[in-house]
């Protein structure tokens, strides 16, 4: 996923103030600053522009085969929250 915050607001690029949910239950935060070439050059002057993109992998080992979802929640450095994205998604182990 990728997110940014409008100026002058940063979200930290350790990627501590995004949250990653499974299933509604906290699971851990993303590697976060990941450049993608397109978030770049479509929002140029973000704090983030150039580090926007984070991923998270998901063990399925610990997950019942079956439908699942995945969410993510973000704070940027002025303390706004927001959603930024779920999915459904399908284990089959």
């Amino acid at each position: 996923g990728w997110a940014l915050t409008p100026p002058p607001a940063a979200i930290p690029t350790d990627g501590s103030t995004i949250q990653v949910f499974v299933d509604g239950a906290p699971v851990g935060h993303p590697t976060y600053d990941q450049y993608r070439v397109d978030i770049a050059t479509l929002f140029p002057g973000y704090a983030n522009s150039d580090g926007a993109v984070g991923f998270f992998d998901v063990d399925t080992r610990t997950l019942a085969n079956g439908l699942h979802t995945i969410a993510w929640s973000v704070t940027d450095d002025r303390g706004r929250v927001d959603g930024i994205g779920s999915r459904y998604f399908w284990v089959q182990n």
